[in-house]
């Protein structure tokens, strides 16, 4: 499974990812006051890991799911990136 975005709070610019690097990145533009929600799967290690989202706002909130987490994004309605960088376990 890959991190996607579950929800996006206007229009999706860009994403992609990189499983085997455990990168991920997101780009997107809100023009609602929804919430913007971005899925990741556990394997990568978000205990040690570098998030980092700009603007940052009123910054994320981390939630643990079944398989993963998703980042719950409060909109701030405007042009965002959403950058992941992270060790995968294989185990």
């Amino acid at each position: 499974s890959r991190a996607y975005p579950k929800r996006i709070s206007g229009k999706l610019l860009n994403y992609k990812t990189d499983v085997e690097k455990g990168k991920a990145n997101f780009e997107w533009k809100e023009n609602t006051k929804d919430n913007s929600l971005i899925y990741i799967p556990e394997f990568y290690k978000l205990d040690n890991s570098k998030i980092q989202l700009t603007p940052e706002g009123k910054g994320f909130e981390l939630n643990k799911v079944e398989g993963g987490w998703e980042i719950d994004i409060p909109s701030i309605k405007k042009q965002r990136k959403l950058l992941i960088e992270q060790t995968i376990s294989m185990d």
